[in-house]
């Protein structure tokens, strides 16, 4: 039975139950964690059920994102991009533009047709930019390079040992910095997204608007296209009279 004052936390305690019980059994841990998230949310929202206080739930958000990415990045590994000839800021900047741009968008849209959520094809771009890669990804780098010590990563792997003495350490090597610098990126890229958005938006809406108030008002005739209402010589005479009356 989950009471009110463990509805905010409930989440978290998945999580650490989740991965206490594949470990003991032996099974993947991602795998289990992401089921169970699965799970929880087709759920009813037990925050809305129990009426919690929305503040609480935001504030756990919050803390857990905050001390995950400041350990992230704290232990980023700079020195690699300079000390290991294999890797370089260029190609990792080539790498990295190439997971973005053919991981998740060109799927989405060319499936956008069997989507029903997504309408039109500037949904689908929106959608196939917004794949952020995280702790999934670090989570899975961890355990490869777990299996790679141990000599557990394939069964090719363990069969032709003349090529583990060759490949393993390069891959040990690697793998944690590509996917550090993977994760990194994408974290900027959808951390300034939002922003990039949001300053468009409000640079673009007051020429919108100034845009559409000359379009209301209506376009006056110059001085030479202005035609009087009398002639020439009425107007003199108009004039005249003025001048008496004054």
């Amino acid at each position: 039975m989950i009471t009110d004052n463990l509805v905010a936390p409930f989440p978290l305690t998945l999580v650490i139950f989740c991965l206490g019980f594949s470990s003991t059994l032996g099974m993947d841990d991602f795998l289990v964690v992401f089921s169970a998230g699965v799970k929880y949310a087709h759920q009813i929202r037990l925050e809305e059920a129990s009426g919690v206080d929305p503040v609480i739930a935001a504030f756990v958000n919050i803390s857990l994102s905050l001390m995950t990415f400041a350990y992230f990045g704290a232990i980023v590994p700079w020195s690699d991009l300079t000390n290991n000839p294999r890797l370089g800021p260029w190609r990792m900047i080539a790498f990295v533009l190439i997971v973005r741009l053919s991981r998740r968008l060109p799927f989405v849209v060319a499936l956008q047709r069997w989507i029903p959520d997504i309408w039109t094809y500037k949904e689908a771009l929106f959608s196939g930019h917004f794949g952020p890669i995280g702790v999934g990804a670090l989570f899975l780098a961890v355990e490869a390079r777990a299996r790679i010590k141990t000599g557990l990563s394939s069964e090719t792997t363990r069969l032709r040992s003349d090529h583990v003495d060759d490949d393993a350490p390069q891959a040990l090597e690697l793998v944690w910095p590509i996917v550090c610098f993977t994760v990194l990126a994408s974290v900027a890229v959808h951390g300034l997204s939002m922003s990039i958005a949001k300053v468009t938006t409000a640079v673009m809406r007051p020429r919108r608007k100034i845009k559409q108030v000359d379009w209301d008002i209506p376009q006056t005739q110059s001085d030479d296209q202005c035609q009087l209402p009398y002639s020439d010589d009425e107007e003199s005479q108009f004039r005249q009279q003025r001048e008496a009356l004054l």
